[in-house]
């Protein structure tokens, strides 16, 4: 037969370890239905995302991500005021916290919607925002309010704006859409250039596109239109993708590699000096000296191509300009004949 205290200990111990595994399991159903919260808004089923995630709070309030996807959810579907209600909240708990990045631009999106004046700089940080998280639904959209509902903006802006409208889209792989746009930036901002930091890929795009808006108005189609005269000038003729690709990597390679080896040196320099001050040390520090003597040649070495790439870009840029004066001059006389 059982004690008493035996069977009062037993009943304790059932007591405790029920709740703590009901909890468990709680938290797991939660991260589980945020998960699948957050496919259904990837996939566009705003209503189940909505649901799921409601669920995953109510399971787990301490998952404040649930409130975000909600939130994004509620503002597919119009129901902007709740949707703002929740992205505030997730805000207000996060404090000072890391915060899920989409949340700042879904409420700039909402209080645009309500015709509340936004700073147009605050609208192109919080559409770079999105480029950066690949959220590029929600720069675009950014974007078209820039571009067509707040034409105020100034010129500096719309260009920005017509940048990152292209980048979105070569992000998603629509390649048309973005040569089409780098197109129209070139021919309404002649200040445009080509953005050195785009992979090489899209650089040779916008790149390409830039001679295409810019040819239309070159001096052969140009001369004797005084209003457009020198817009198509050499001075303004794009520069090949290559050479832009040669002094970007060879700058870079240059400051990687003689930074390593300045660094490098001064490293084994202090070395250096402790061998031969303290002779007992000579053990523990010669590896160091020779790690940082390594490092050194191979930071030279890095930083020699760096220079001979950045002295192809150069010679490059040469060439091109060189190229252009033949063309320019070669097309002169037979215009001049056929006036």
């Amino acid at each position: 037969m059982c004690r008493p205290a035996t069977v009062l200990a037993f009943v304790f111990v059932l007591a405790v370890s029920v709740p703590a595994g009901a909890a468990d399991d709680l938290a797991s159903e939660a991260a589980r239905q945020l998960q699948l919260a957050e496919a259904d808004l990837a996939d566009g089923a705003y209503q189940r995302a909505a649901e799921s995630a409601a669920s995953a709070y109510r399971l787990d309030a301490t998952l404040q991500s649930a409130l975000v996807v909600q939130g994004l959810a509620l503002r597919h579907l119009g129901r902007d005021v709740e949707a703002r209600a929740l992205l505030v909240t997730y805000r207000t708990l996060r404090g000072d916290l890391p915060r899920d990045a989409r949340v700042g631009p879904a409420i700039l999106l909402i209080d645009l919607a309500e015709d509340i004046r936004v700073e147009p700089s605050i609208i192109v940080r919080a559409a770079e925002a999105s480029l950066l998280t690949l959220d590029t639904a929600v720069a675009r959209e950014l974007i078209s309010y820039l571009l067509i509902e707040g034409g105020g903006a100034g010129r500096e802006v719309q260009r920005r704006g017509l940048e990152l409208l292209a980048e979105s889209l070569w992000i998603d792989d629509d390649q048309d859409a973005a040569r089409r746009t780098w197109r129209r930036l070139f021919v309404e901002h002649a200040e445009a250039v080509v953005d050195p930091e785009l992979p090489p890929p899209a650089m040779t795009a916008m790149a390409e596109e830039q001679g295409v808006a810019r040819g239309a108005s070159s001096p052969a189609s140009s001369r004797g239109t005084g209003s457009n005269r020198g817009f198509g000038s050499t001075s303004t003729r794009p520069q090949a993708p290559e050479a832009f690709v040669l002094l970007g990597s060879g700058s870079a390679a240059a400051a990687i590699g003689f930074g390593l080896a300045g660094g490098s040196y001064a490293r084994g320099s202090g070395v250096y000096d402790d061998l031969s001050t303290s002779p007992t040390s000579w053990d523990s520090d010669i590896e160091s000296y020779r790690s940082a003597f390594t490092a050194e040649r191979v930071g030279i070495a890095v930083g020699f191509v760096g220079t001979a790439l950045l002295t192809a870009g150069l010679l490059r840029l040469v060439a091109d300009r060189v190229e252009a004066k033949k063309r320019s001059f070669s097309s002169g006389p037979a215009q001049g004949g056929a006036r």
